[in-house]
């Protein structure tokens, strides 16, 4: 999949192999003349974030920056962690609920249940932060001058930091 980022636009995506990126280059292909979709996914910060990782591993167009999802893998892997996590979680006063009925026949249920709760809670915590740690290393790569330089001349805002 690629996402194409232009500025005041948001961001569209086409499911389409990474490599078509790099041959468009070599071939002066305008990716931008693809029929790329909106994406009505994203948050401000998704796209805050998902910007400062094209500025770091993007190919240019005519209107924006073009990104391979698989340069994404760390903001996406952190989202989804959150995403589903924040699921679970919210599922939790419904699901015990039932517990309690379960409980007068098995006692002991919700004392199970607790310490696995406090389990996968603990487990959510290291998770995150490895995967928070991954995002920032993504993040440490020098952003591109060049791609800079073309982000600000479409009229993109440059986020601080870059």
């Amino acid at each position: 999949m690629l996402y194409l980022l232009r500025p005041h636009q948001g961001i569209r995506w086409i499911d389409m192999l990474s490599y078509i990126r790099a041959a468009a280059g070599e071939r002066r292909v305008d990716l931008d003349g693809l029929d790329w979709l909106e994406d009505d996914a994203t948050t401000e910060g998704t796209t805050l974030l998902r910007l400062r990782l094209a500025l770091r591993h993007g190919t240019a167009t005519r209107t924006g920056i073009v990104v391979d999802a698989g340069e994404l893998v760390a903001l996406s892997r952190c989202e989804q962690i959150r995403s589903d996590y924040e699921d679970l979680v919210a599922t939790r006063p419904n699901y015990r609920k039932s517990l309690a009925e379960l409980e007068a026949v098995m006692p002991g249920t919700i004392a199970d249940e607790d310490e696995s709760d406090a389990l996968l809670d603990e487990e959510m915590v290291e998770t995150l932060a490895a995967s928070d740690a991954d995002l920032v290393a993504a993040l440490e790569v020098t952003a591109d001058p060049v791609l800079v330089n073309h982000w600000r001349s479409l009229g993109g805002s440059v986020p601080d930091p870059v």
